[in-house]
């Protein structure tokens, strides 16, 4: 009976060792015994970050309309749809781009070389209206502007890791990692790594727990062009049965079924001992009954 106790501890201790809890795989949990101060209600307010500021290197697609086509056709360099609309996804890395030089400016035609680093894409929008009002070459300009090279690396326990390239103007973490097929089995959500620019040459780094419901007012939880997400791995990880991992764990679990048994010689030995039989008493006839 102990020997079969023991077998069952030990093989429950190896498929607990193995097992994942249910609140490391839940993301934004709700359970106020899980987090404090979480809302079982799912109501929650997000930090929606200041518009993006471009920098050296962005690329622009820049469209100009005008009731006097001939004259908005100079700046329109963009690929185009079949319903003539900007296709962003045909525009990535495209000739079609405006490219901020690393002085910060951008050379359009007819107007010349003005200068963007540092504005958002709506003050650059407004810009670009007075400049061609201004220069009296159209009549009503109206000046669409698009940042093209949008793109986040998403890496570690996800589906797809690689470089994804955004079509819109905010992308949360978990569309992001919807993007890269999702999480895998053995992702640690407390454990998302995001590293950001935040100035030139000058990199942050900040730890994501995607299983605190806080996190969603977080100012990382929206991303910018250039972030890096990496998901770190479960501890789980560590324990599938592949390549050397099979050897070492049948190992393990060999010592201690032998260490097992000895110990439960001993327990018997030891029991034997105390009720004063031996293992050759209970074999032998006692030598008094025996005839000489």
């Amino acid at each position: 009976m102990l020997r079969r106790f023991l077998f069952v501890l030990l093989g429950a201790a190896v498929l607990l060792s193995a097992c994942t809890s249910q609140k490391d795989l839940v993301m934004f949990n709700t359970d106020p015994k899980v987090y404090d101060g979480a809302d079982t209600l799912g109501t929650f307010s997000l930090q929606v970050p200041e518009p993006y500021k471009v920098k050296v290197d962005d690329q622009l697609l820049i469209k100009v309309m005008d009731a006097q086509a001939s004259s908005a056709a100079s700046f329109n360099k963009s690929i185009e749809g079949e319903s003539g609309n900007i296709d962003l996804e045909k525009a990535y890395f495209s000739p079609s781009n405006y490219v901020i030089e690393s002085d910060g400016m951008i050379d359009l035609p007819l107007i010349g070389r003005i200068g963007v680093e540092g504005y958002t894409i709506e003050q650059i929008q407004d810009t670009l209206d007075a400049k061609l009002e201004a220069s009296q070459l159209m009549r009503s300009p109206k000046t669409i502007v698009r940042l093209t090279n949008f793109r986040v690396t998403v890496m570690g326990e996800v589906t797809q890791p690689g470089v994804i390239q955004i079509t819109q103007d905010r992308v949360t973490i978990v569309q992001a990692l919807g993007l890269a097929g999702d999480l895998t089995d053995y992702a640690n959500i407390h454990r998302v790594k995001l590293i950001r620019e935040i100035e030139k040459g000058v990199l942050k780094t900040e730890i994501l727990d995607l299983g605190d419901p806080k996190t969603l007012g977080s100012p990382f939880f929206y991303l910018q062009p250039g972030d890096i997400l990496y998901v770190e791995p479960a501890k789980s990880k560590s324990l599938v049965v592949t390549g050397q991992s099979t050897s070492f764990i049948l190992s393990s679990v060999s010592f201690v079924i032998v260490l097992a048994s000895t110990v439960l010689q001993l327990v018997n030995l030891s029991q034997n001992n105390t009720t004063g039989t031996t293992p050759d008493d209970s074999n032998n006839p006692d030598d008094s009954n025996n005839p000489d």
